[in-house]
């Protein structure tokens, strides 16, 4: 009879459009990283799982949001040594499309981009390609607050694709 019942209320639900997503997290250690912690959702048991992992860099007063290719599961040792790549030289990644940015910026916010582009924009999401993906672009998003967008710079490879405002 419980399950005949949880089966017609989640028939229910489904006909009003009640959502019944179920919260996932899940934690992650790694010794040059820290901890991450993953945060997502599940709209049914045994459905995907979909969120994103969350890292404090060192060095760093704010969460990043992190797209593995690996979803939920942990990340595998070869995409952590990838963000740990470009966590380490975030200047010099952000020198490879600071024109672009400094244009896009200009145009939303109509003034200059400041010289030290942190004071400007706040890193806050990296999503990684799947490395068994030879066509799979990655990408950078920085929060900017005077814009209320964010600047995301979508790369094939080590090649700046596109850079653009997004809100």
């Amino acid at each position: 009879m419980a399950d005949f019942l949880k089966r017609l209320q989640s028939f229910v639900n489904g006909v009003l459009g009640v959502r019944t997503e179920r919260t996932v997290h899940r934690t992650f250690p790694d010794p040059v990283l820290g901890e991450l912690r993953f945060v997502g959702s599940q709209a049914r048991p045994g459905g995907p799982i979909h969120g994103r992992w969350e890292v404090t860099p060192p060095g760093f007063t704010h969460r990043v949001r992190v797209a593995f290719p690996s979803g939920a599961e942990p990340p595998a040792p070869e995409d952590l040594a990838e963000l740990g790549r470009i966590l380490g030289d975030l200047d010099g990644l952000f020198e490879r499309f600071r024109s672009a940015a400094a244009a896009e910026y200009a145009g939303m916010v109509g003034e200059p981009l400041p010289a030290d582009w942190r004071t400007a924009l706040r890193l806050d999401d990296i999503e990684l390609p799947d490395p068994e993906d030879a066509e799979a672009w990655w990408s950078v998003s920085y929060w900017c607050e005077a814009a209320l967008h964010w600047l995301v710079v979508t790369f094939d490879g080590d090649t700046v694709v596109d850079v653009g405002m997004e809100g």
